[in-house]
């Protein structure tokens, strides 16, 4: 608890905990059997990691992400959101860094993690494919192969508010990459879903954010704004 509630402060305070040697000691936590352990361990990695590249990398390093990667099938709901905000806070920050948490084979098995009962389970796996998707093409691409547009469509066919922002987002972020990847997202459907949250949603930054999301569909080419003035949206 201690040190978790130095590093979730600041960068500064989270890379004395790392020169103080405090990291491979909370990967070890990583394999005690009491699950309360696991995740006070899985909360102070996953805060060290979210301030900078690399202090995620210095959490990378010691091998934790293969034990996180492990956690992601845990049937204890705390933890697995634990798992996934760490997952994406180490991926937000470089295309090497994510390509160690798919290296890892978080996916394609996370995708099913999008019908966990619990629903901020369902928001973290949807932020982690966000935060994966927005770094570069041949990421996105990988998610898409596997099946990663399908599962996030329905996921915001079955939430509502706030837990359908990061999907929404990673359409977007999927589509902007280029014509091809933007033409997935219509054939997965993604334009009606899209259209279906923005009249349901009634907050400004969930409007602003699916608005977005269609403008990267239909930026590419003709068909794909046809794609999207057919679905009524204009």
């Amino acid at each position: 608890w201690a040190l978790g509630s130095i590093v979730q402060h600041d960068a500064s305070l989270s890379q004395l905990v790392v020169d103080a040697g405090a990291v491979p000691l909370l990967v070890l936590c990583l394999l005690e059997p009491n699950v309360s352990l696991k995740r006070i361990a899985v909360s102070a990695l996953s805060d060290i990691c979210k301030h900078t590249p690399e202090l995620a990398q210095a959490v990378v390093d010691t091998g934790a992400v293969a034990y996180l990667a492990q956690m992601t099938n845990s049937p204890d709901a705390k933890l697995k959101r634990q798992v996934f905000s760490a997952l994406s806070h180490i991926s937000k920050h470089s295309v090497s860094l994510s390509e160690m948490v798919l290296e890892a084979e978080v996916f394609p098995a996370a995708l099913l993690s999008l019908r966990d009962p619990d629903e901020y389970v369902r928001k973290n796996v949807a932020t982690l494919l966000r935060e994966v998707t927005k770094l570069s093409p041949e990421l996105a691409q990988m998610i898409v192969n596997w099946g990663g547009l399908g599962a996030v469509i329905d996921y915001l066919g079955s939430s509502h508010g706030n837990l359908r922002l990061s999907g929404i987002m990673m359409l977007g972020y999927v589509a902007a990459h280029s014509e091809t990847l933007a033409m997935a997202v219509i054939l997965s459907k993604g334009v009606p879903q899209l259209a279906l949250c923005l009249s349901e949603e009634s907050e400004q930054h969930m409007k602003a954010a699916t608005v977005w999301s269609i403008g990267q569909i239909g930026s590419h080419t003709p068909e794909h704004a046809k794609a999207v003035a057919t679905a009524n949206l204009l």
